[in-house]
């Protein structure tokens, strides 16, 4: 068996809307039974900072964390692991994509586009707070081509993401994960 499809790969994960936190902290447990805290093992939910609404007072507001691709997470595992991460409580499905033969198959994602995405929540890119209100007709912000995302299918979403962080995100045309095994150990569990 390769090493390399053996290795830990991040994967875009499709949760049930508004359920994200919950599920990060299914898949967390999912890894801490399993023994996967070695930090290959990792879940990831990008969040924006946005302000709440006012309190009753009128004058202060709370700022609030929110995913910023709302319904989804990214995670890195095993490819002959991934069914364990669909058994999860609130995870809908990991993004695929169609072979040539109409197959479907996990799309991994590059390690250098979730870096990218870590690396500008953390540079504060996704920080609503520090933003004032745009002039009327001025050009869309980043968010509002967000929000363009949820009409996009899923193998959309991930150029468009990919395209945003500039990291090529492609699905290898013969790259298909070893699942021998898998399965055999799924129908036992």
């Amino acid at each position: 068996m390769d090493d390399a499809a053996e290795q830990p790969k991040w994967y875009a994960v499709r949760t049930a809307t508004r359920q994200e936190q919950k599920t990060v902290a299914s898949l967390r447990e999912l890894y801490r039974e399993r023994g996967w805290g070695s930090g290959d093992f990792d879940v990831y939910l990008p969040c924006e900072r946005r302000w709440g609404p006012y309190k009753r007072d009128g004058k202060t507001r709370e700022v609030k964390e929110r995913p910023l691709l709302v319904g989804y997470l990214f995670t890195r595992v095993e490819p002959r692991e991934l069914w364990r991460v669909e058994d999860v409580f609130g995870v809908y499905k990991v993004l695929d994509h169609a072979r040539e033969d109409g197959r479907r198959i996990p799309t991994p994602i590059p390690d250098a586009f979730v870096d990218k995405l870590r690396t500008a929540e953390d540079a504060g890119k996704f920080d609503r707070t520090l933003s004032r209100t745009r002039a009327k007709g001025a050009e869309r912000s980043t968010w509002q081509k967000l929000e363009d995302f949820k009409a996009m299918s899923e193998e959309e979403k991930l150029r468009a993401l990919g395209a945003f962080l500039g990291v090529k995100v492609e699905p290898e045309p013969d790259e298909e994960p070893d699942y021998s095994g898998a399965m055999d150990e799924k129908r036992a569990a």
